[in-house]
């Protein structure tokens, strides 16, 4: 590149900045509003812009208001100069009259500082001039469908050029609008509008109209055709299994383009515990039926129920449960310390006692049998293996018989000889024992009751 082709650049480059800065700087101090920024009038008709101007600077100052552009004759100014106070806004018009050409003509509209003349802002705005005899006219149409499309075409006529909008739209049979667009043109002389609506997959079956609105000449053009109906219910089984629960699922979806109403389900139901999430209309024979009372086009629903495992587990835990128990029973009575308590009969009104100690279990320590007999017996003073000590009272006579250790499988047999004082059903109390396990707890059995028959 040449050295003179790159200062050219770079002074232009600068020139750029300068007058971006002056244009930002002048914004700074000054305003202006141009209301509306463009209008459309017939030939010979006025046509009016409203104007906001500010002075944001904070002393008083002179200013110019003055628009450029052709037809300059067309130009009618409120005013042209203006003293503005600090901080205050003015609305003027411009005016414009043409009487010459249509057509579209662009004006410049400046607000510039008398004393400062680089102090100065603008505005582009834009007329439109009609014919008084403005002619749009159609010519012909057409609407079809094509596929999941409905075609449009309009055959239009306008004698200048000039913006024609047209409103497209897809409606049902209840007035509910499925598809809407509105489009504006530029038409001069004859031109062919096309448009294309796409029908919603989702579209139920019925009757619809496709409408045209040519708002220009208030002109509406309209073709109805027929979706048909098609049923189509889809149902999908699907199973989820947990430790707790298997659960069943039955999704319907109606994918075809009419409402179903009333349709029924019918599944196997698996036998045990079943819990419904929406309940059947009816049971029978291992066999559920379900209503469903309405299914719009594209939506779908579920159906759950669950087969529920947990009275199972439920119950087998309480099955556990009891067999532990019983386990633990039966080792505990089998490993527990046996007394019992029996009366033997010796000779003409003497009986004898016999307390029986069984140990199947673990080596027992600090042993104390203690057995109480009843003041109408009399106890004898000779035993025959481990005396006891003996304690009367006016209760009767205790027996005491203290045991170092028992051995695991050991047997102990006690004795002592008693005779009845009277005749009669006489009772014999209970025998009690007390011992420390090996585990160091303490623990108690006792003997059951007996009866004597004294004659």
């Amino acid at each position: 590149m040449r050295v003179d082709s790159v200062k050219y650049l770079i002074s232009g480059f600068v020139c750029l900045i300068f007058l971006a800065s002056v244009g930002l700087s002048a914004a700074q101090k000054i305003g202006m509003e141009v209301s509306p920024e463009e209008r459309t009038v017939n030939l010979g008709k006025a046509a009016i812009f409203e104007v906001k101007l500010e002075n944001k600077m904070m002393r008083t100052d002179d200013f110019y208001f003055f628009v450029t552009g052709r037809p300059s004759h067309w130009i009618n100014l409120d005013t042209s100069y203006l003293i503005l106070p600090p901080l205050v806004t003015e609305d003027v018009k411009i005016e414009f009259y043409p009487n010459d050409e249509p057509g579209v003509y662009d004006y410049d509209v400046f607000f510039q500082s008398a004393d400062e003349p680089d102090i100065v802002v603008s505005k582009r705005i834009r007329l439109r001039v009609l014919y008084e005899g403005r002619k749009i006219e159609v010519l012909d149409h057409e609407i079809w469908r094509e596929g999941d499309s409905i075609k449009m075409r309009v055959d239009i006529f306008s004698n200048i050029e000039d913006e024609v909008t047209m409103d497209f739209s897809l409606s049902g049979s209840s007035g509910k609008t499925i598809a809407t667009a509105t489009r504006t043109f530029t038409v001069q002389g004859e031109e062919t509008i096309t448009h294309t609506l796409t029908i919603p997959s989702d579209i139920v079956a019925d009757t619809y109209v496709a409408k045209i609105v040519v708002k220009e000449t208030e002109e509406e053009f309209q073709s109805s055709f027929d979706i048909e109906p098609v049923s189509k219910m889809v149902k999908t089984d699907s199973e989820i299994d947990t430790l707790f629960f298997h659960e069943s699922r039955i999704t319907l979806s109606n994918e075809g383009n009419v409402i179903e109403e009333d349709y029924k389900v019918v599944s196997d139901i698996p036998t045990g515990l079943v819990t419904f999430f929406k309940q059947p209309e009816k049971c029978e024979d291992n066999e559920c039926e379900w209503i469903i009372g309405k299914l719009n086009p594209d939506e779908s629903l579920q159906i759950i129920y669950r087969l529920e495992y947990w009275p199972l587990f439920l119950q087998g835990m309480v099955i556990s449960v009891l067999l532990v128990s019983f386990f633990v029973f039966a080792w505990k009575r089998a490993n527990t310390p046996v007394l019992k308590k029996e009366i033997e009969k010796k000779g003409e009104g003497a009986y004898t006692a016999v307390i029986e100690i069984k140990n199947p279990g673990k080596k027992i320590t600090n042993v104390v049998i203690r057995d109480h007999v009843s003041p109408l017996f009399k106890v004898g003073r000779e035993f025959e293996s481990v005396k006891p000590a003996i304690r009367e009272t006016e209760e009767g006579t205790e027996l005491v018989w203290s045991i170092a250790s028992i051995e695991p499988k050991d047997h102990r047999m006690l004795h002592y000889s008693i005779k009845p004082l009277v005749s009669g059903q006489l009772k014999m109390t209970k025998a009690y024992m007390r011992y420390v396990t090996a585990k160091g707890k303490r623990s108690k059995v006792e003997s059951k009751e007996k009866g004597l028959s004294a004659a």
